[in-house]
């Protein structure tokens, strides 16, 4: 388990009923962000989770909580943490993208492909993701080839 991890401002923030301070959330952030990186989603998520109670606003812990369960194969969560994290930062295509790699997993094809076309539409407004276009299209693509055959 984690607790040989826990630090004691972790153990206070959890005391205080998740009134945490800045320094507080970056350093569980961290600690999820490190098992995620070590394989251990589940672990990673129980503590994203935790953030996003503590800071409803901040589209990384969503981020993270999403890419939790996605490695968890709970796609459902999964598109929803991305849904949150879409509308906490309306220009991160990173989060429509990866909703919809989820909603993909689902058979939710029109989902995906709503989510697909506002990434792409992000990606081309924000020159800086223009590295995402190629997979972005792929797959909007393939959503489409996908709705033709149904």
């Amino acid at each position: 388990m984690l607790k040989h991890e826990l630090t004691q401002s972790y153990r206070d923030a959890l005391a205080e009923g998740l009134e945490m301070s800045a320094a507080s959330k970056e350093e569980i952030y961290a600690l999820a962000y490190r098992l995620y990186e070590n394989g251990k989603y589940d672990e990673a998520g129980q503590l994203f989770r935790l953030l996003t109670f503590a800071d409803l606003t901040a589209s990384k812990h969503w981020m993270g909580l999403g890419a939790a369960y996605q490695m968890l194969k709970e796609y459902e969560e999964a598109a929803a943490a991305y849904a949150a994290a879409a509308l906490t930062d309306a220009n991160n295509p990173y989060a429509p993208l990866h909703g919809a790699e989820c909603l993909l997993e689902l058979g939710k094809w029109e989902g995906a492909l709503d989510a697909l076309l506002n990434a792409e539409k992000l990606t081309t407004q924000i020159q800086k993701h223009k590295e995402l276009l190629p997979r972005i299209v792929l797959l909007r693509d393939a959503c489409i080839n996908k709705k033709k055959e149904q």
